[in-house]
């Protein structure tokens, strides 16, 4: 081959823009009459000395069509030694070879072989024509025994290329043109062998290369799996047999209403002379469902109906771990909570935003008698008291509100769409929730409480600072207070410097 390459992860397999198996059955100096061919068990031509034929049928090949018939007709068997097949005016053969499931074709005019014989016996005849009548017993007994080499000659190259005798063997003995036809026959023989057994190592190094890939490779063809490798139909849980044929509609998941279909972007990757590289959900049988990186290259960009190339890695793990890292970037580990610089962000989008997302209110949670239950309890009972005071907020608010903890026994709240009295109400009510907070391992009479601001968002607001300022300040307020109360107020109103 004169060019195949694989690669894990990225997953690309460059093929011959012309033949999957290109140079494997090119013809040998010396040797054009010859045809060599490699098939699928159903006759599909995977390699062919004409490239155009690639991808056809056998059936459709002049020198093996009544060969490739007779074949089908015993039942297709699969001998690697091979078996001689009819087919006129040819000397046909073909062998199987195991693991891929491919079959060797090959076809040598009878003609070419048989033609010194002929010629041989014409003039071998002329040469009794010229001898007098009382010398034709006695000559004829010379050509009878001229000739017997001559027949075994041709006896034995009619089992040339069906693998029935090994290629050195059963070549008769004989002097002159016989006996050098005879060993220029043999050399052919031999090196018919030696080429068959390079063609056949070459075939099962592809064949270990399909097997041993680390990713999935197939080859599709119309819309269906034509060729599969062992990693494949692991990834997805199926037999070869069972995927062969089978539609990748049936497959990959649909996309969702209003993603572009996975055709569509293949060609435009393609119609740019690049490789397809995406993301897409694959199915199984048995209904489970794994993420896989997809990429794709036609085997010939000229010839689409050649088909194309499919690497798929399953990349499961790797989307799964990259969710909760970004998870873990975007949220408190104690609570479960927003985390500051989820907070910091949302909270600068609003403002952004302004006034276009108003109404919004920020509100600020100070938790009442927290470092008793630490000092109580310990820092473990407080850690639980942290997670039952976040499980408390979040009861109180709606989905798409943002709860987060600042850090230490400070939460606070992002409320879009919501009005300064709606705030408020919501800041009652989590000083209700935390209040009724108890912890079986701290004394009846040890509970916690919140201290609560809020400030809505103005068109002056300016800054996240200056907001969270405001709402900080409110909470301030509620604690001077007597702590357990919510006090509101509102941004404060920045001017630019200068």
């Amino acid at each position: 081959m004169r060019r195949a390459s694989t690669r894990c992860s990225g997953g690309v397999l460059r093929l011959s823009s012309r033949d999957l198996l290109d140079g494997l059955v090119d013809p040998q100096a010396g040797d054009d009459s010859a045809l060599l061919v490699v098939t699928t068990l159903d006759g599909r031509v995977l390699a062919h000395p004409d490239h155009s034929r690639i991808m056809g049928s056998l059936a459709d090949e002049p020198r093996l069509a009544q060969a490739f018939k007779a074949w089908t007709a015993e039942r297709s068997p699969m001998e690697p030694a091979g078996v001689a097949l009819p087919q006129p005016g040819e000397i046909a053969s073909a062998a199987g070879v195991a693991g891929p499931d491919w079959m060797v074709w090959r076809a040598r005019p009878q003609s070419e072989l048989t033609a010194p014989f002929a010629a041989a016996r014409a003039q071998s005849l002329r040469w009794a024509g010229l001898i007098g009548l009382p010398l034709a017993l006695g000559l004829l007994g010379l050509l009878w025994w001229g000739l017997r080499p001559l027949r075994l000659l041709e006896r034995r190259a009619q089992h040339l290329f069906d693998g029935s005798m090994g290629a050195a063997d059963g070549w008769p003995r004989a002097g002159g043109e016989i006996g050098q036809l005879g060993n220029v026959l043999r050399r052919v023989g031999i090196q018919r062998a030696e080429l068959e057994r390079l063609n056949s190592e070459s075939i099962a190094k592809l064949g270990s290369v399909m097997r041993a890939a680390p990713v999935g490779i197939a080859l599709v063809r119309d819309g269906r799996f034509d060729l599969a490798s062992d990693e494949l139909c692991r990834l997805l849980g199926c037999a070869r047999e069972d995927l062969l044929g089978r539609s990748t509609g049936k497959v990959l998941v649909p996309p969702e209403p209003g993603e572009t279909p996975l055709a569509a972007l293949e060609a435009l990757a393609f119609g740019a002379d690049q490789a397809y590289v995406g993301e897409c959900q694959v199915q199984r049988p048995d209904g489970s469902r794994f993420w896989a990186r997809l990429r794709s290259k036609p085997v010939d960009a000229a010839r689409m109906e050649l088909g194309t190339i499919w690497i798929l890695t399953d990349i499961d793990q790797q989307r799964r771990t990259q969710a909760a890292l970004e998870w873990s970037a975007a949220h408190d580990s104690l609570t479960g909570l927003a985390n500051r610089q989820r907070f910091e962000a949302h909270a600068q989008r609003l403002i952004a935003g302004l006034p276009g997302t108003m109404p919004a209110a920020m509100v600020f949670i100070d938790l009442d008698n927290f470092k008793r239950v630490n000092d109580t309890g310990g820092h473990l009972t407080g850690d639980a008291m942290l997670r039952a005071a976040a499980r408390a907020i979040a009861s109180r608010v709606r989905a798409g509100d943002l709860a987060a903890r600042l850090g230490g026994d400070e939460f606070v709240l992002l409320l879009e769409r919501c009005r300064h009295a709606d705030a408020v109400r919501v800041a009652e009510a989590i000083v209700t929730s935390i209040a009724e907070i108890a912890m079986p391992s701290l004394p009846a009479d040890l509970r916690i409480g919140a201290s609560i601001g809020v400030a809505s968002l103005t068109p002056q607001t300016l800054s996240v600072d200056a907001w969270l300022h405001a709402a900080d300040e409110a909470c301030y307020a509620a604690k001077t207070a007597g702590r357990g109360v919510v006090r509101a107020g509102s941004a404060p109103a920045e001017r630019m410097s200068g």
